[in-house]
């Protein structure tokens, strides 16, 4: 996760984002560590986020960097809210999706971007 206030103005046109203090991006690259992989691997991703009140389904992008995969996806956020996850992981050779549920809690500073942080909860 990342605050878009953390990115460029230029990273940010670069990629689509539209950057504020009630917005963020979620960052997933998924590798097999047991083989020894680095790099993330080209996925199918779906996924939706959602809060007490109001959900999303999110849109995920690819970005490819040399031999490193990785999807994007832009959300906002409310002050001091517990915002939930559900991912959909899916690559082709495998028959069988991986799914994973997480929360997190977001807060905005307004007086800096220094010291922003979220706590996560897997489950």
């Amino acid at each position: 996760m990342v605050y878009t206030t953390f990115l460029s103005a230029d990273i940010a046109a670069q990629y689509g984002i539209t950057r504020g203090d009630d917005k963020a991006i979620l960052t997933l690259s998924v590798r097999d560590a047991q083989a020894g992989e680095t790099a993330g691997r080209p996925m199918t991703i779906s996924g939706r986020t959602w809060d007490y009140i109001h959900a999303k389904e999110l849109e995920f992008k690819e970005i490819r960097e040399g031999r490193a995969t990785y999807y994007i996806a832009d959300f906002e956020f409310i002050d001091r809210e517990w915002r939930f996850f559900d991912f959909s992981l899916n690559r082709q050779v495998v028959t069988k999706p991986t799914n994973m549920t997480s929360r997190f809690n977001f807060g905005i500073k307004i007086a800096s971007n220094i010291g922003k942080a979220f706590h996560h909860t897997q489950g």
